[in-house]
């Protein structure tokens, strides 16, 4: 209860009198928010997500010794993480994310926190580095540290996390001469399915080895179901070797320098919902494999050199009127290149299509009016 009303009294800000019944009158485990053990009457609990509060984090937090998960999200909290967490060592789940803390970097002592299984401090305004010591974790499954202003290079110890399966670090202007560094860090990474990157300075050319399982290094991120590397500098073409990621279902390259046509391969993907490549220096045309992605619901092309007849009979283009995912509607943007050809009459057939931009291209002839004013 002390440490309780000691984290209290840092609170300067509580819009929603959540914290009006910690006045010592009923017993701390009936408080908002806390949870505590049966067996010993201890806090295990600590979820204040979204309450409007605002203030600092009381290094008093780090007497709640039998704390399993700490949740202080979606708040107006300031100043530096308390060094203090380190002491929770039965700490499974820390999330502070959508607040604005600051200070000079995320708490390398955290790695003291052995049973740590998520640590989510994204979307506040840490700085400094990435410290190395958070890839000594070895239960860690989540690391989301997006959004933050981090600076120096990518820590490459986060590819010691084994059980690791998302890695959340966008928009944080990391520094990485050679994408290839950053995917050899993840060689036994066996369980990452979602890899987070965009936003950062990323240089180099699309690795080879994302796909190419004939090599040790990434073999395993055949198991990755989202890769995100848009808005970075990456140069090149995308390789061919992508089309081995088959349970891939989002894909992102918007808005880098990627050069060269879109590999064939990537039809193999079968699972992909979503593929974005807009704001490149892509040529050639949509390669006809890119039919057997009947799932796809995101296609983006936008702002590229392609050209050609668009194959309208691929499931993708032919305004996805066969994606069986009936939960979402789908949207195509093919703007800003040289496409030609007829517009097919199928054009307003269809019930699935929310939005579809066919603008600055070079379509002869008349859009076809049957069924048109289904389209938004």
């Amino acid at each position: 209860m002390s440490a309780l009303l000691e984290f209290k009294s840092y609170i300067t800000e509580d819009y929603l009198a959540i914290l009006d019944s910690r006045n010592g009158s009923s017993h701390f485990c009936h408080w908002p928010g806390v949870t505590c053990g049966i067996k010993h009457q201890r806090v295990t609990h600590l979820n204040l997500k979204g309450k409007r509060l605002a203030g600092s984090i009381s290094p008093h937090i780090g007497n709640l010794s039998f704390l399993n998960s700490l949740d202080l999200s979606d708040n107006s909290f300031r100043g530096e993480i308390s060094h203090e967490v380190s002491n929770l060592f039965r700490l499974q789940n820390l999330n502070m994310s959508y607040n604005f803390l600051g200070g000079e970097e995320v708490p390398s002592n955290l790695s003291q926190c052995s049973k740590l299984v998520t640590i989510a401090l994204d979307h506040n305004s840490q700085v400094g580095q990435i410290p190395s010591e958070l890839g000594s974790l070895p239960e860690l499954t989540k690391l989301h540290l997006g959004s933050n202003n981090p600076s120096g290079s990518f820590a490459a110890s986060l590819g010691n996390l084994t059980y690791l399966q998302e890695l959340g670090l966008s928009y944080n202007q990391l520094k990485v001469d050679l994408l290839d560094s950053v995917m050899d860090s993840f060689a036994n990474a066996s369980n990452l399915q979602i890899l987070d990157l965009p936003g950062n300075n990323f240089t180099g050319n699309v690795p080879e080895c994302l796909g190419k399982d004939s090599r040790e290094q990434i073999a395993n991120l055949v198991n990755q179901n989202t890769l995100y590397l848009q808005e970075n500098r990456l140069t090149g073409s995308i390789p061919a070797s992508i089309g081995i990621l088959s349970n891939l279902g989002n894909l992102d390259f918007d808005s880098n320098r990627l050069t060269g046509e879109i590999p064939p391969p990537i039809g193999n993907i079968t699972r992909l919902l979503y593929l974005y490549l807009s704001g490149n220096s892509l040529n050639g045309t949509v390669p006809p494999p890119l039919g057997n992605c009947k799932q796809l619901l995101r296609l983006y092309t936008g702002e590229n050199n392609l050209s050609g007849i668009i194959p309208w009979q691929l499931p993708s283009l032919s305004f996805l009127a066969h994606v069986n995912i009936s939960f979402d509607k789908a949207h195509a943007n093919i703007s800003y290149n040289s496409f030609m050809g007829s517009l097919p009459m199928e054009i307003g057939d269809t019930t699935n299509l929310a939005g579809f931009n066919l603008s600055y291209n070079n379509f002869p002839g008349m859009i076809p009016r049957r069924h048109a004013r289904q389209f938004i």
